[in-house]
C-alpha cells in the first residue's frame, strides 16, 4: 500500500516534534504533543495517484472553459493514497438509481457496510486529494434501532483515530453552519443532485429535540487535512516523495473544490438546457 509502520524506542528531540530513533528497516515514527503521528512512506503509486489527480483537475478546467471534452474519470479508479479505506471502484456500468448523471461507485471498507456508495467524480477527485497525509473516510453509524436499521454515514477522519469526524454530505454541499444536509434520495448516494439543505430548526420540530446549533463547514475539514499534512512535514518544506509543500497543498484543495462545485453547476445548467429544449420540441 506504499506505507510501513512500526513504533521504535524514544531518541531525540527536533523543537515542537520529538522522534524516536528507529532499529534496521524500521519507520520512524514522529510525536506531536502527547499523540503518536505515522510517518508515511510515499512510494511510485503515491506519485503516481497524484499525478492522475493532478490530470484530472487539469481536464476538467479546460473543460469549463470551453476548451476540451469532460475530464476522464478512468483516471481515478486505480489511484489512492496510503490509509485509504476506499477499495473497489467504478465509473461505468449500471447506475442503480437511474439518475441520469456522472458517477463513480465505490466500496468503502467496512466489516458491515458493504454496498456501493455513488459520488459525483469531481467531488471524489476532491474528497481523495484529502487522503493525501493520511486521512481517510469510514462509516459513523446512525441511532436508529435495530428493529428500524441502521443507516451509515460517511465521514472524513485521521489515519489511526476518529479524530476529525467531519461528515461527507456536508463537505460536498458546503451549507451554512445553521443547516443540516439530508440525502433526498438513498443514503447510499452522495451525488450533490440528491443533496437537499434543511434549516436546523426544521429538523429539531421533526425530531422533537434540538441538536448542535452549528456544524462545521467544507473549509473546516480541508483544515484539518492541512493539518495532518503539517504532521507529515515535520518541519521540513516539502514531504520529499510528493516534492508537496504545505501551501502548495493547500491551494491544490481549495482548487479541486472549486473544479468541484463548478462542475455541478455546469452540468446542472446543461441538464436544466436540455429538459428545457426536450419540452419545447414536445409542444
Amino acid at each position: 500500500m506504499g506505507m510501513r509502520e512500526k513504533i521504535a524506542p524514544p531518541a531525540c528531540s527536533i523543537g515542537f516534534f520529538r522522534t524516536r530513533q528507529k532499529r534496521a528497516g524500521e519507520v520512524p515514527v514522529v510525536v506531536a504533543s502527547k499523540s503518536r503521528v505515522t510517518v508515511i512512506e510515499y512510494d511510485e503509486k503515491s506519485v503516481a495517484a497524484l499525478a492522475a489527480w493532478r490530470d484530472y483537475l487539469e481536464e476538467a478546467e479546460k473543460f469549463l472553459v470551453g476548451g476540451g471534452p469532460p475530464p476522464d474519470p478512468y483516471c481515478l479508479i486505480g489511484a489512492r493514497f496510503p490509509f485509504s479505506a476506499i477499495r473497489e471502484v467504478r465509473c461505468d456500468g449500471a447506475d442503480q438509481y437511474a439518475l441520469g448523471w456522472p458517477f463513480i461507485a465505490a466500496i468503502v471498507d467496512d466489516p458491515v457496510a458493504k454496498r456501493e456508495r455513488y459520488f459525483d467524480p469531481w467531488y471524489f477527485a476532491a474528497m481523495r486529494l484529502l487522503e493525501v497525509p493520511g486521512g481517510r473516510f469510514i462509516f459513523g453509524r446512525s441511532n436508529r434501532s435495530k428493529s428500524l436499521g441502521y443507516r451509515f454515514y460517511l465521514a472524513y477522519v485521521g489515519p489511526r483515530t476518529k479524530e476529525g469526524l467531519h461528515y461527507v454530505t456536508r463537505i460536498i454541499f458546503n451549507p451554512s453552519p445553521r443547516s443540516d444536509v439530508r440525502q433526498m434520495r438513498d443514503h447510499h448516494d452522495y451525488r450533490r443532485v440528491t443533496l437537499q439543505a434543511i434549516p436546523k430548526k426544521e429538523v429539531w420540530d421533526e425530531l422533537g429535540q434540538e441538536t448542535r446549533g452549528r456544524s462545521r463547514l467544507r473549509e473546516d475539514a480541508i483544515r484539518f487535512a492541512i493539518k495532518l499534512f503539517e504532521r507529515q512535514l515535520n518541519s521540513r518544506e516539502k514531504v520529499p516523495a510528493l516534492d508537496l509543500g504545505r501551501d502548495e497543498y493547500e491551494r491544490l484543495l481549495h482548487r479541486a473544490f472549486n473544479v468541484a462545485d463548478r462542475m455541478h453547476e455546469k452540468w446542472l445548467t446543461d441538464r436544466r438546457a436540455e429538459h428545457g429544449a426536450d419540452q419545447a420540441a414536445a409542444e
